[in-house]
């Protein structure tokens, strides 16, 4: 029997049912888009964290002693730890010996004036911070002045990251008000897109900061970068000599992160293996009662001279075509629904990246295919133990379905 034979059979032989080839279909679609789902987010999920920690501008981070896990998030996502470092950390840090630059963030929220029931995501800062990061470079220098001077000014002055901007349809020189007392200011810069938090981010000189969120004298952390790499050790023991201050380096908080995601790997994988399973069972279900209900055709073919193999393909081939078509529609549907993933994740799990966190392979999905198609081999099992096991007695013994 050609090949061509045997799909077409088993083709008609399946759409004879066809809400159950519907059903069917859909749970192995359904399958299919969770594997997708958990490799892209694996994979995108881990480059993007890791790119944007290694871009982060420091090698070290001061801040107050306590559960480093907590601390990471706060540098990670912005918020207020419930204890603080004195505002003095930072001259202590900047006064150490192998210390290049060092600057300090005191970051929260505040309720946006411009987007009612939305907060902004503001960051106090101190002057240096133009010295580590990259997107701060191509702000000249006297705006740098202007915006960290420490004089009574009559204008105050505010950065925007890109994505902010663009949120408030703002540019450069133009003024908004800001802050709990809706005070006026001016758009000093917008930094170029950084793919990170920072995009999102409006900084202001510490002492506003400090002022919003009631945290006069405090700081939240300090980034560190050294002169010698290799004296880093050294560096990280005098800054934890400073009373109450503990250092996380950047390698340290990506192994957090990465922690983190294999925690959240696992879930997803309970989750993903109910998807298969259930997947599994209605293929099951549907390639059984598919042989069930022509059984007395599969008998009388075999008394004609179809071996078991050849009835067996037959079967495999009904089974294969349900997996075909559920992959088929699940991997046009992932691609569909990428957008749609890339604005839920923010929402379901933490990120700093403001980037693409979506990433597949072709090998992800080729090997997608490859476990779909042999979960839908193995579900044959029992429906050809039945065919096997069946004489014609017994089959037209049996009362239609």
């Amino acid at each position: 029997m050609k090949l061509l034979s045997y799909i077409h059979f088993a083709w008609k032989a399946l759409w004879r049912k066809k809400s159950r080839v519907v059903l069917s279909t859909l749970s192995i679609c359904i399958a299919v888009m969770s594997l997708l789902f958990f490799f892209g987010l694996r994979h995108g999920y881990t480059q993007n964290m890791s790119q944007s920690i290694q871009n982060f501008g420091a090698h070290l981070i001061a801040m107050p002693k306590g559960c480093p896990y907590e601390a990471s998030s706060v540098i990670l996502q912005g918020g207020i730890l419930p204890k603080q470092l004195p505002e003095d950390t930072l001259q202590k840090i900047q006064n150490l010996p192998n210390v290049q630059y060092a600057y300090a963030t005191l970051s929260g929220m505040i309720p946006s004036i411009q987007q009612k029931g939305e907060l902004d995501r503001v960051i106090g800062i101190t002057k240096g911070i133009e010295q580590m990061k990259n997107s701060w470079r191509d702000i000249s220098i006297t705006d740098i002045e202007t915006f960290f001077s420490e004089e009574k000014q009559s204008n105050r002055y505010l950065i925007l990251g890109s994505e902010k901007a663009e949120l408030l349809r703002v540019s450069a020189g133009e003024t908004i008000q800001m802050g709990p007392d809706h005070s006026s200011f001016i758009v000093l810069a917008v930094l170029p897109p950084s793919e990170n938090q920072e995009d999102s981010s409006m900084f202001v000189a510490l002492p506003i900061a400090q002022e919003w969120f009631r945290q006069e004298g405090s700081i939240s952390s300090v980034s560190v970068t050294v002169e010698d790499i290799s004296k880093v050790a050294d560096t990280i023991l005098a800054i934890e000599s400073i009373e109450d201050v503990q250092v996380l380096t950047m390698n340290e908080l990506l192994q957090m992160v990465l922690e983190y995601i294999e925690m959240l790997q696992w879930l997803i994988i309970g989750i993903l293996l109910i998807a298969m399973m259930a997947s599994f069972l209605q293929i099951v279900n549907t390639v059984t009662i598919s042989v069930t209900d022509q059984i007395r055709e599969i008998v009388v073919l075999k008394a004609f001279g179809a071996t078991n193999t050849q009835m067996s393909f037959w079967i495999v081939f009904q089974s294969l075509l349900l997996g075909f078509l559920g992959v088929i529609l699940g991997i046009a549907l992932t691609f569909l629904f990428i957008p749609l993933y890339e604005r839920m994740i923010p929402f379901l799990i933490p990120t700093i990246t403001t980037g693409s966190i979506f990433l597949l392979s072709a090998i992800d999905i080729v090997f997608t295919i490859g476990i779909t198609l042999l979960m839908t081999v193995t579900a044959c099992i029992h429906p050809l133990f039945i065919m096997m096991n069946q004489s014609p007695s017994t089959a037209f013994a049996r009362k239609p379905l």
